[in-house]
């Protein structure tokens, strides 16, 4: 498989592309057959080429753009089922509705906005500030609220071949 003629390699079974690896992964979700690639080699605002190869059958191209209108196209994604303030830390849980079996929308996920600013992923939050961690064998999105006014704020959740997933978190 290739981006813009960069090779790309298979992430590993339990991991999902990140958004700067020249990674892929193929899963099934809701039934349709996903391909989850890293974006280390895309070009933004401009058409990127990614081609499909596999032993014995012709190649298959796909031309993309970010701009070109398939944004908020796809599968359903699952909804917020509630939004939870734990004992210490300065961020929200947010859970979503279906627990575990979430686990490729989690995996799917390639980025949280707050109010318009981008978050930064993280493996582990020691900072509450910018970023956001997934944890997709519990359904979650731990979201760091460190320097957010009090009040309502629009968080948006995009994920590969799904809507996006806009809520209202409050900060007290």
């Amino acid at each position: 498989m290739t981006v813009n003629g960069e090779s790309y390699t298979e992430a590993g079974m339990l991991s999902s592309p990140q958004s700067d690896s020249k990674t892929y992964r193929f899963s099934n979700s809701y039934g349709y057959d996903v391909l989850s690639l890293g974006g280390g080699s895309f070009k933004a605002d401009e058409n990127n080429e990614i081609i499909i190869c596999a032993e014995g059958y012709q190649d298959f191209v796909i031309e993309y753009n970010e701009n070109s209108g398939a944004d908020n196209q796809g599968a359903e994604p699952p909804a917020v089922d509630k939004i939870e303030t734990p004992f210490y830390g300065d961020y929200r849980n947010i859970i979503f509705e279906g627990g575990y079996t979430q686990s490729e929308y989690m995996d799917a996920i390639t980025s949280v906005i707050v109010d318009g600013t981008e978050y930064q992923k993280v493996d582990y939050m020691s900072v509450y500030k910018g970023v956001y961690r997934v944890l997709p064998s519990d359904a979650q999105i731990h979201i760091g609220i460190e320097g957010l006014a009090s009040g309502e704020h629009t968080v948006t959740v995009k994920a590969s071949v799904y809507k996006d997933c806009t809520f209202t978190l409050t900060v007290n």
